[in-house]
């Protein structure tokens, strides 16, 4: 009598694999995780780009400020221009007050820089004190 050859049903199972189902899980755990790290490399070039206009808006402002500083520039009411910084239009808004009746020749100077000239809020608003110094004044300086 001959040998049977026929196998177990069992033995067909014995080989190792991952099921369907355990493919489909890791997969899904997968592009969760994928979308979470795509989804934080996004905000961070946005934040990336926002700081870096918070620091060019506030060099323009620092730039105007010494521009009065220095050359004595008007020092009442308010004035508007724009400077060119970074390949971009700068738009700035400098208003000077008095600062407190003992001090006369002291004024508190606001300087508020925008990227878009009608925006609403400024992006960096700073303020400074400049002193009137007749010396400057008087040379042109």
């Amino acid at each position: 009598m001959a040998k049977s050859t026929i196998k177990p049903p069992n033995a067909a199972y014995k080989t190792r694999g991952f099921t369907l189902i355990e493919v489909l899980v890791a997969l899904a755990v997968l592009a969760i995780a994928l979308g979470a790290i795509i989804r934080s490399v996004g905000q961070t070039v946005s934040n990336l780009a926002y700081i870096r206009d918070k620091t060019f808006a506030n060099w323009v402002a620092m730039n105007r400020l010494a521009e009065i500083q220095v050359l004595g520039l008007s020092l009442s009411g308010s004035d508007t221009g724009s400077e060119q910084m970074a390949g971009q239009e700068w738009y700035w808004k400098t208003t000077a007050t008095d600062l407190d009746k003992s001090y006369p020749d002291v004024k508190q100077i606001q300087i508020e820089v925008r990227r878009d000239r009608n925006a609403k809020d400024a992006m960096v608003k700073m303020i400074g004190l400049v002193a009137k110094n007749d010396k400057l004044a008087a040379t042109g300086r």
